[in-house]
């Protein structure tokens, strides 16, 4: 503890100090609360660190999902068709809103790209969502 140190609570011992006025340092092990808010913190943490790899773990599938919806036609093998996305329930198209600016060539060297980096060509790519 160092010595402008008013308290400093000991996670590994589960101990408390505590700068009395004179400067002498009282100890005391972790009431139950305590040790319960401990507990509860690392549990905390461990889920905080299972979230952040879980994030990591769906964005990365969600980019893989994107890259297959955008191939002109993610059902059907080496066609070559000109649509730039899926034609999903009632006829509503989904795909990448900028693919009729930039034609479907670069769209779809964007999701070969995109589906290259997760290990799997257009025409393995099937239905990876």
């Amino acid at each position: 503890m160092a010595p402008e140190d008013y308290e400093f609570w000991d996670d590994s011992t589960q101990t408390y100090y505590e700068r009395q006025p004179d400067g002498t340092v009282a100890a005391r092990p972790y009431t139950e609360a305590e040790a319960a808010q401990y507990e509860d913190e690392l549990a905390l943490d461990s889920l905080h660190a299972e979230a952040a790899t879980a994030i990591h773990y769906l964005d990365e599938r969600i980019d893989l999902c994107l890259a297959y919806l955008a191939l002109p036609h993610p059902n059907r093998r080496g066609d070559g068709g000109a649509s730039t996305g899926v034609v999903g329930p009632r006829g509503v198209q989904r795909g990448h809103p900028q693919a009729a600016d930039q034609g479907v060539g670069h769209h779809v060297e964007q999701a070969d790209l995109t589906l290259e980096k997760h290990g799997l060509s257009a025409c393995q790519a099937e239905a990876p969502c």
